[in-house]
């Protein structure tokens, strides 16, 4: 690796050995003392194993792996190739970390300073968990929920036995995007909660799914494109994302109420079907709300407090990740969190998470 380091002396008795890395690229095993990286006179391959182009940071379209960090020669010619390059990249996705210090003013501050990559707090995942989540952190401008192709791949391949080949693709099927600032925040802060919990959130998966279909119900979509083409993709993706399956008997065909998110009284809903629809399940006298689940979970997990972009008033990640903005927020908690080798350099320490390894 082509690499200038610090312009320190080399000392006779530092013995430097070059080995290969998994990528086919040369770097020194061992350094000498004062080495760093100088990250921003270098050009990386783009990790998309068909392209040639050379990446840097400081070009203007170069991006990182949101979970490998730009502390990682992970690296990428443009959005797209990341975006294309996420089933591939999965399996190995942050296993480039730098082992050794880089200067950190050779990594653009707004890059350095960006949320990380939603991980999930049972360490449950697949790539379709991972897909979603990298999507969320990079194409936000383009959309704020994706639904691909798996289902109808799957559909048209005719079920066959080994479908491994046909999951997680990169075919966007269809883009769901709120424009209401205020519609945007609780769809993303929902998504984000699901996205980290997975397996616990089937009551918050279930809202999920019917504020997305009633995007989907709202809007004119191509002719080529059928609602319940859509609606059965959605159900089979969201599944594959957080192990939570939508079951029709229970989500029915009412809307993503208010009540549903605020906690209020139910009868203050007058819509016909979601009247009709509404059982009190035994042990549950109501008064409870996502949204105050949604404000426990980015309370007690500076995670989606930092992946909370869309926050009215703390643009700042590391502010949000300290907590303003935010309530019931521990005092203990009002710090910075490590965010992991690959975001904070070499030595930092894995990702702190509250509760487990904070």
């Amino acid at each position: 690796m082509n690499t200038h380091a610090h312009p320190s002396p080399v000392s006779s008795s530092t013995i430097t050995r070059d080995i290969q890395t998994r990528r086919g690229h040369m770097i020194t095993s061992q350094k000498p003392e004062g080495f760093f990286w100088q990250l921003d006179s270098h050009g990386f391959p783009c990790a998309k194993s068909d392209c040639n182009k050379r990446c840097n940071l400081w070009d203007g379209a170069t991006v990182i792996c949101p979970r490998c960090g730009p502390y990682s020669e992970t690296r990428y010619c443009s959005r797209e190739h990341l975006l294309e390059d996420v089933k591939g990249h999965w399996a190995n996705c942050g296993q480039d970390t730098f082992q050794h210090p880089c200067r950190e003013s050779t990594i653009p501050k707004d890059v350095r300073d960006g949320p990380p990559l939603i991980r999930c707090l049972h360490q449950y995942d697949t790539p379709e968990r991972h897909r979603q989540a990298v999507y969320f952190n990079m194409h936000s401008s383009a959309g704020d929920y994706f639904i691909f192709s798996d289902w109808i791949d799957i559909l048209e391949a005719g079920f066959p036995d080994d479908h491994l080949n046909l999951r997680c693709s990169s075919r966007i099927f269809h883009v769901v995007k709120f424009t209401d600032p205020g519609e945007k925040d609780r769809f993303r802060r929902a998504l984000a909660a699901c996205l980290f919990i997975t397996l616990e959130s089937h009551e918050l998966t279930d809202y999920l799914f019917r504020l997305i279909r009633d995007k989907l119900r709202s809007t004119n979509l191509p002719p080529t494109t059928s609602l319940p083409n859509l609606e059965t993709s959605l159900k089979y993706q969201l599944f594959h994302e957080t192990a939570v399956s939508i079951q029709p008997d229970i989500t029915g065909e009412r809307h993503a109420c208010e009540t549903d998110w605020t906690g209020t009284n139910k009868r203050n809903c007058h819509d016909p079907i979601c009247r009709s629809e509404y059982r009190r399940l035994l042990g549950k006298l109501g008064g409870g709300s996502l949204q105050a689940l949604v404000k426990h979970l980015e309370g007690s997990y500076w995670i989606l407090r930092a992946a909370r972009t869309t926050h009215p008033d703390v643009k700042d990640a590391k502010e949000r990740m300290m907590g303003n903005g935010f309530e019931d927020v521990a005092e203990e908690d009002c710090r910075v969190f490590r965010r992991g080798d690959g975001w904070d350099g070499a030595g930092s320490g894995e990702m702190e998470v509250e509760g487990i390894n904070a």
